[in-house]
């Protein structure tokens, strides 16, 4: 728990090419992680037997955004994704560094709080 400044733990993702590196999404209470009108959750990383860090670079600011999921990729070593309010988001350093992406959303879809991701190859 050391360096975690949020207990309410939601998504965990281990890195395929380096077990001891884990991100985890978190936030204060299931009502800051859930609820739109209080959201406030982040991402962090440990390696190792180090504290749990922040690990928000190139992540929009945590206030107003639900919990997000996370997800490792099997074919890419080092590569994780985050969906967060209709926006997605690839790390290929292991979640030391976000980049978004552009997702071309079909007119069906409303992208809002994901609750699951999967990570296929096309």
């Amino acid at each position: 728990m050391e360096g975690l400044e949020y207990g309410y733990c939601w998504s965990v993702a281990v890195s395929r090419s380096d077990p001891d590196t884990v991100l985890l999404s978190a936030s204060k209470s299931p009502r800051t992680a859930h609820s739109k009108e209080f959201a406030n959750s982040g991402v962090y990383r440990r390696s190792a037997h180090e504290p749990w860090r922040k690990a928000l670079d190139g992540l929009p600011d945590p206030e107003g955004r639900r919990v997000p999921v996370l997800a490792r990729s099997d074919i890419e070593p080092g590569v994780f994704y985050l969906p967060s309010e209709g926006e997605l988001y690839r790390s290929a350093n292991s979640g030391a560094e976000w980049q978004k992406l552009t997702v071309d959303w079909a007119e069906r879809c409303t992208p809002q709080h994901a609750s699951d991701i999967a990570v296929v190859e096309s």
